[in-house]
């Protein structure tokens, strides 16, 4: 069979890449990150494992992007985990991967102590009040999620039928005097979930466009939290399980994605109260 000009370009990208393997033998390792969109979850998992890396004697990183910028900034521990593009060396080794397994990629004890020593020292931690024990706090993910069309096949299900399941298995550890909603789609929560009026005397929003390191520290100290599938939602349940341990609550679905797997969230602490069926299945 004659050889196409696209058969021959892979075979040339990958005669070059073994001769590069063999030169990039240097101590550090960096962590090639995507350029797709990514929020801080994923970044998250990418830092934790730099910071394993670092306690190890390593010296590896991860590769700087543009995404991270913000985050850095309201994160300033996490910045010397990173490298920028002028700054890596020919010889660095690069990989890709995203370190995200409860158990597998990471111990509860490796992130207990980069939640402890990276996440928690953040500024914006200081400036949060005691969370009432009494709220259950819900983080609904909307965005692409439903708004495009490859995303919702892969992440979508019927949330509505999630939170019925999610909100009576929270009122079975006690009364439900407040219910706030964390959501980057407030407009759909405020149509959608009217019937959590039915459930708590006061039902509030998060206000439209607050910060994101804002949203996130809200979601992150709440005591009873019902998360959504996506690495925000679970960075903030590991965050609330560091500061809160055995007098908080966290409740997440046990649906992750399609495109992995069997659909099954495989960043789920083992601690956590796993929703595992809802109404008409995941897939509904």
């Amino acid at each position: 069979m004659p050889t196409t000009m696209t058969d021959a370009r892979a075979l040339a990208r990958s005669a070059v890449s073994r001769a590069l393997s063999v030169v990039r033998r240097g101590p550090r390792t960096v962590l090639w990150t995507p350029t797709i969109r990514m929020g801080v979850g994923n970044q998250l998992y990418l830092w934790l494992w730099a910071h394993n890396r670092r306690l190890e004697g390593h010296d590896d990183a991860v590769l700087w992007r543009p995404a991270m910028a913000t985050w850095l900034s309201e994160l300033p521990a996490m910045d010397e985990l990173v490298v920028r593009p002028s700054d890596v060396k020919f010889t660095d080794r690069r990989d890709v991967f995203w370190n995200q397994t409860f158990g597998q990629d990471f111990t509860r004890e490796q992130l207990q102590r980069f939640i402890t020593e990276r996440v928690l020292t953040a500024p914006a931690f200081g400036r949060t009040p005691t969370s009432d024990p009494d709220t259950v706090l819900i983080n609904v993910r909307r965005g692409e999620y439903y708004s495009e069309a490859k995303f919702r096949g892969q992440y979508g299900f019927d949330v509505d039928a999630y939170l019925k399941v999610a909100v009576a298995a929270a009122l079975d550890t006690g009364t439900i005097p407040r219910i706030h909603v964390v959501s980057d789609g407030i407009d759909w929560c405020k149509a959608r979930l009217g019937w959590l009026g039915d459930i708590a005397p006061q039902v509030t929003f998060l206000a439209e466009g607050t910060p994101p390191m804002e949203q996130f520290v809200t979601v992150s100290t709440a005591r009873r939290l019902i998360l959504a599938n996506s690495t925000f939602s679970y960075w903030a349940g590991y965050t609330s399980s560091v500061l809160h341990g055995a007098d908080g609550f966290v409740w997440a679905p046990w649906f992750h994605a399609r495109h992995f797997g069997d659909g099954r969230a495989f960043q789920l602490d083992p601690a956590w109260r796993v929703i595992e069926h809802i109404p008409g299945g995941w897939d509904s």
